[in-house]
């Protein structure tokens, strides 16, 4: 008997006893371990993913706390505040952060320093200085608003009026 109705959304558990566990109300004395991952249980039996209840992200194999990220962006004297994010989909998929600064031309510093504190694996790719972050109607950051900048014009050789043999 499930302890949620199917179509819910819920916290995913396995069977690997550990600490901070639940009774297992499938299983006499069983115990199940929260996975921290979020999930739909159909009449099928499938289970439909929804995302991680933490801002624990996975990229390259490697599980990274946004928030740990964040806070070392936040120890360079230069960072008023920080939001990191993730972009791009499965095998391309990176750290972008977004700092407060009234230093945008420090954004090489701050770089430079959050890869003296965290592995190379939880360095951001790309650093993107602001002067604030969007805020929604409740002041909390709007990141559905924090996007990538657009990337630097390229010109097209051929616009010079060269012939490329």
């Amino acid at each position: 008997m499930p302890t949620r109705p199917q179509h819910c959304t819920g916290t995913l558990t396995c069977g690997r006893p550990r600490s901070g566990s639940l009774r297992n109300p499938h299983y006499p004395g069983g115990r199940l371990y929260r996975t921290g991952d979020l999930g739909c249980w159909h009449a099928d039996g499938t289970i439909d993913f929804l995302g991680r209840i933490d801002r624990q992200v996975k990229i390259r194999g490697f599980r990274i706390e946004l928030d740990e990220v964040e806070a070392a962006l936040r120890r360079h004297p230069a960072v008023a505040d920080a939001v990191v994010q993730t972009y791009g989909e499965a095998a391309t998929r990176r750290l972008v952060s977004f700092i407060v600064t009234d230093s945008p031309g420090r954004a090489n510093d701050v770089a430079r320093f959050v890869a003296t504190q965290l592995p190379p694996y939880m360095v951001p790719a790309m650093i993107v200085p602001l002067t604030s972050f969007p805020l929604t109607a409740n002041g909390k950051v709007d990141r559905a608003r924090l996007t990538l900048p657009a990337p630097p014009a390229v010109k097209d050789v051929t616009d010079r009026g060269c012939d490329l043999a």
